[in-house]
């Protein structure tokens, strides 16, 4: 085979990929995508993008094994501190108020769960600080935890968290929303807030809850709150634009990201 029919072989496969899974191939770095693929490739004993094209037409649990191969989870609760304690005072506390608690957030790219359940934390000690813990027990808050990819939706929906994943947050944060023994689970008051299901986060620019003002979060850094209404769009990143801290995915393009809450493996 020519350089030239494996390039058009290359990208028929990961048009095909795209078509199939939501999966926008063109964000990740062509080498690491050509590498996570030889991976699978290997592993199922084909030889040829073609033919691995054919596997996917017959066995399509592939797919799922393949959106494994491309990514890996690196997450924990409260990740970069400065950026939640900066999303909190003032975009989630005016979201609040604003909202009468009626508050939208999306969790894009949800990995195991730390993010969105991060998230109701951060939500949960804003009404603490305003006085309004009874608000929050019963507030139509929600949070939509979505992913791509079956194993992150499973462990998500599990919601059992081991010690490690406390590392970065506050001890006080964790046992006031948290069981004591691992692994963890969120206490009900965070459970009935996250929603769980699946979504591509660069298959659609709105969240599942667009109709409403609405955070949309990526675990990485970037943090946005948008109102409908007004038209407005802020970053709460402590240190950096959402842009660039895409960057970090070694893998993966600035342009785009397919997962926020998962860096793509090397």
């Amino acid at each position: 085979m020519t350089a030239e029919q494996d390039e058009r072989a290359f990208h028929a496969l990961t048009q095909k990929v795209s078509a199939a899974r939501g999966l926008r191939c063109e964000a990740y770095k062509e080498k690491c995508l050509r590498r996570r693929l030889a991976v699978r490739m290997r592993a199922r004993g084909v030889h040829t993008f073609e033919a691995y094209g054919r596997l996917l037409d017959e066995d399509t649990s592939e797919y799922d094994r393949l959106l494994d191969a491309l990514t890996i989870n690196v997450t924990k609760f409260w990740r970069n501190a400065g950026t939640w304690q900066a999303l909190s005072d003032p975009y989630l506390r005016e979201l609040w108020r604003a909202r009468r608690g009626d508050v939208r957030a999306w969790s894009a790219g949800c990995a195991s769960g730390e993010e969105p359940y991060t998230v109701a934390v951060a939500l949960a000690e804003v009404a603490r600080a305003l006085g309004e813990e009874a608000v929050f027990a019963t507030a139509e808050a929600r949070i939509d935890a979505t992913d791509v990819d079956r194993e992150s939706l499973e462990r998500t929906a599990a919601a059992q968290f081991p010690d490690s994943a406390f590392a970065e947050m506050p001890a006080d944060l964790a046992r006031r929303y948290f069981t004591a023994v691992a692994p963890r689970r969120p206490l009900p008051v965070l459970q009935r807030l996250v929603r769980v299901r699946r979504h591509s986060g660069c298959a659609a620019t709105t969240s599942p809850a667009s109709r409403l003002p609405s955070l949309r979060t990526t675990s990485s850094c970037a943090a946005t709150w948008s109102s409908t209404s007004t038209g407005r769009c802020r970053s709460a990143c402590s240190r950096r634009s959402p842009t660039r801290s895409c960057r970090e995915g070694s893998c993966c393009s600035a342009r785009s990201r397919r997962c926020s809450g998962r860096r793509a493996s090397a």
